[in-house]
Parts: structure tokens; C-alpha cells; sequence
């Protein structure tokens, strides 16, 4: 039980690790693309994301 407690935690945790990089990247990303280039901040930054969420989904896939 216990071990199955620790890997359920270690997996919940690596999850919100992942999700939160992609956000917070996301984020951080869309400020400054406003900020250097306004009129391709909403593609570009979709872009970024797609990217960002197919690189973590690459690196959950490996360790697995």
C-alpha cells in the first residue's frame, strides 16, 4: 500500500510539474512576444504552446 501511495504521489506530482512549466513558459512567452512583436503575439504564441505541451508530452512518453 505504501509504495502504491509513493508512486501515485510521484505521478500526481510530475504531472503538475509539467502542467505548470507549460503555463508558466506560456505565459512568460506571450508577455514578451507582445512586448517585442504585438502584431503576430497570438499566433506565435499558440505556436509556442503546441510546441511547449508536444515537447512535455515527448518527455512523459520517454520516461514511462
Amino acid at each position: 500500500m505504501k509504495n502504491f501511495i509513493m508512486e501515485w504521489l510521484r505521478d500526481a506530482l510530475w504531472f503538475c510539474l509539467c502542467s505548470f512549466i507549460v503555463i508558466a513558459f506560456t505565459v512568460i512567452f506571450g508577455v514578451a512576444s507582445v512586448t517585442w512583436w504585438p502584431e503576430y503575439a497570438w499566433g506565435s504564441t499558440v505556436v509556442f504552446s503546441l510546441i511547449t505541451i508536444c515537447i512535455v508530452i515527448f518527455i512523459i512518453w520517454k520516461r514511462r
